[in-house]
């Protein structure tokens, strides 16, 4: 896979949890804002996968 992007945003004080739901809410954003149609996601947070996965199910 070839790196194509990196980025950081300030979030004032957060959890850890809502900075990488944040970020991973982003990297979708900035994807689709790009018409990238694969986007692969890096993340440590169980958590999140979770959440994505979840609302993965819910979006037409």
């Amino acid at each position: 896979a070839e790196f194509l992007l990196g980025f950081a945003e300030p979030l004032g004080i957060s959890t850890s949890y809502q900075a990488e739901l944040s970020g991973a809410i982003r990297a979708i954003e900035i994807a689709h804002h790009f018409n990238w149609h694969n986007l692969w996601l890096e993340t440590d947070s169980a958590a999140v996968v979770l959440a994505i996965s979840n609302a993965a199910d819910k979006i037409p």
